[in-house]
């Protein structure tokens, strides 16, 4: 009867033990995920530093009243070509 006890209980530490181990993979699982976004986040901070001092640089260079900052800025090259120009590709 013991011995049936013991293995009852055995049965059970192992069930326990599959579970904990599951447990300890998910949150190794989402430790790394974690470490991804963090990493990401430090990559933007880095960018929005870059950016600010590049700004401020540009604003330290170029006068309040130059037809600069009147100038709407465009993202388009006059030398860009377009998806159409290449037959639809990139839509």
């Amino acid at each position: 009867m013991v011995k049936k006890e013991v293995q009852q209980h055995l049965k059970y530490l192992l069930e326990l033990q599959e579970q904990k181990d599951m447990y300890q993979a998910h949150v190794a699982e989402v430790n790394e995920r974690c470490d991804l976004i963090k990493g990401m986040i430090g990559k933007e901070n880095a960018l929005e530093e870059l950016r600010m001092t590049l700004e401020n640089h540009t604003k330290d260079r170029i006068p309040h009243d130059a037809a600069f900052w009147k100038t709407k800025f465009n993202t388009r090259s006059p030398t860009h070509k377009s998806a159409q120009d290449f037959g639809g590709l990139g839509k």
